[in-house]
């Protein structure tokens, strides 16, 4: 077909690749964000925000070959993908970059569909790999990001259905033109959410990942039932970019070198690991505030102001806001709280949110902090951050960085495996913990991924 459209490019690679010519590096990388995506999930399976979810699937669940992973029930698909695509995204630990939070759309899917499916254990990896390139080539560098938000759209919600279509497609093991079909029905299936529950601590923040997760399902059952989707979806006249960005698709940015480059690959020029439940331009302040905790003595009753300087927030007041803290979702938003919780207890984890939430002394700490946005091409949007503690008796502390430590925000597998023992160790047994570890690396000769979501309902009571 001459003068392919984007759909059909896409559609036609995530079809029609091997699996056995993924690189190890690929398939690497998908163990990692696997075991992270539910290491983020069991971390806040006890929060309010999974209850809820959990109360929801309770009364969809019944037929179907997948798994609400927390209780076990089972449901269709599409139900089983919206709950559990909330559970990993409850916390606001998971993975973020460009492309928005790809582990709470593509995981979700991916292992949803690859139950429905019978799939085995290395076609559940490739997909979750497919999904998270996809997911990043739509991002085009930074284009969907830069006009969702001058937009004020959520630009996670704009792409992270097209990394669930993807993982269900590959899994459904659909033909060219239905993946085709598929993807172009994200571009009318997408919901780009506003960004205004951000700023006021309400919860659609998890149901719009959900919803994405869902409607990328729906999308590969659509175009496997036959239904036909615009060739140009993505890139006419009237398309996603024109519709949503008002601009032509930088098509070059998201087919070129499609399968022998992968940006997805790539953790810290594409997706960055947090290693903090928190929005990912507060991580450099909360590890600045860390440190200062850690190297110094001081009394928080004592501070009379709390500086930090890190990337601007654009519109979302939610960075900024000092409290009071009513909800969880205030909270993971505000760098005032993290940056607040991580000097008074000198570290920020989901236990610490826990206790920081409705704590007299963490809300008047984060009233003192003022916040500074930080703009400029040599400033690293993730890494770089400083925090200027005054107290009474006129000392100043400091910390500041320009690059995070090796292993919080790119991992290896040793560093993976850390971090969710460290994520999951209050809400789940080390044996346990053990046999998702071993499960996940020997995925790639699993028959089914029965044994490792089998091990997601033996939570600590």
């Amino acid at each position: 077909m001459p003068n392919k459209s984007l759909a059909w490019v896409l559609g036609e690679f995530v079809s029609t690749v091997r699996t056995e010519t993924l690189s190890e590096a690929a398939l690497e990388e998908s163990r990692i964000r696997l075991l992270d995506a539910l290491g983020c999930a069991i971390a806040g399976a006890k929060n309010v925000t999974t209850k809820h979810a959990e109360k929801w699937a309770h009364r969809a669940s019944g037929t179907g070959a997948s798994t609400y992973w927390f209780s076990g029930e089972h449901g269709m698909a599409q139900d089983c993908a919206f709950a559990n695509s909330i559970f990993v995204h409850s916390i606001l630990h998971e993975d973020a970059g460009s492309s928005g939070h790809p582990a709470c759309n593509v995981v979700p899917s991916a292992l949803a569909v690859g139950e429905s499916e019978g799939a085995s254990g290395v076609e559940v990896l490739a997909a979750i790999a497919l999904g998270y390139e996809i997911q990043a080539r739509i991002a085009a560098r930074g284009t969907v990001y830069k006009h969702a938000r001058a937009g004020a759209f959520r630009w996670t919600a704009m792409t992270g259905i097209f990394g669930a279509a993807v993982a269900a497609t590959r899994l459904m093991k659909l033909s060219p033109v239905h993946a085709k079909n598929a993807i172009a029905f994200c571009a009318s299936l997408c919901s780009a959410g506003v960004e205004e529950p951000l700023n006021v601590g309400s919860f659609e923040r998890c149901i719009q990942m959900g919803q994405l997760t869902r409607s990328g399902v729906l999308a590969a059952e659509l175009a496997w039932a036959g239904l036909d989707g615009a060739d140009g979806a993505l890139d006419g006249d009237c398309g996603f970019y024109a519709a949503y960005m008002g601009a032509d698709a930088p098509v070059d940015v998201i087919s070129g070198g499609l399968g022998t480059t992968w940006l997805s690959v790539d953790t810290r020029g594409t997706y960055i690991y947090k290693p903090y439940p928190t929005a990912a331009l507060n991580i450099a302040a909360t590890y600045c505030a860390e440190k200062i905790n850690l190297g110094e003595k001081f009394s928080h009753a004592d501070v009379t102001q709390v500086l930090v300087r890190q990337s601007w927030w654009d519109r979302n007041t939610g960075y900024i806001f000092t409290g009071p803290f009513k909800t969880v979702e205030q909270a993971l938003m505000s760098a005032p709280f993290a940056v607040a919780t991580a000097l008074i207890s000198g570290k920020f984890d989901w236990p610490a949110v826990e206790k920081a939430l409705g704590n007299p002394d963490v809300d008047a700490l984060a009233k003192k902090v003022v916040m500074l946005g930080v703009m400029g091409a040599a400033h690293k949007r993730y890494e770089s951050a400083s925090v200027d503690v005054t107290l009474r008796d006129g000392r100043e502390l400091r910390a500041a960085t320009d690059a995070m430590p090796p292993g919080t925000i790119a991992m290896n597998w040793e560093q993976a495996v850390q971090k969710f023992n460290a994520m999951t160790r209050h809400n789940m047994t080390g044996d346990v913990q053990a046999r998702i570890a071993t499960e996940i690396r020997e995925l790639d000769r699993r028959p089914n991924v029965g044994m490792l979501v089998g091990c997601l309902h033996e939570l600590k009571s």
